[in-house]
């Protein structure tokens, strides 16, 4: 389908298979409102971009302090 960015590529045929992501896009496009397909949101969750996004909703609500 059609994109609006392009925030990475996967390929399948290389042994092991390449995920490239820009993990900052990805977080910025989550935070509003992006909803991952299922094999996406795997691949950013192995990327830590899913657990980046929990905890960034925390300190946004206040509920933990974002220390460096």
């Amino acid at each position: 389908g059609r994109f609006i960015e392009k925030i990475g590529s996967y390929n399948p045929n290389t042994n092991p298979a390449s995920i490239n992501i820009n993990n900052e896009r990805a977080l910025k496009w989550l935070l509003n409102g992006a909803q991952p397909t299922d094999t996406v949101k795997a691949m950013l969750s192995y990327r830590g971009v899913m657990l980046k996004k929990h905890l960034q909703i925390g300190v946004l609500k206040g509920a933990i302090t974002q220390e460096v």
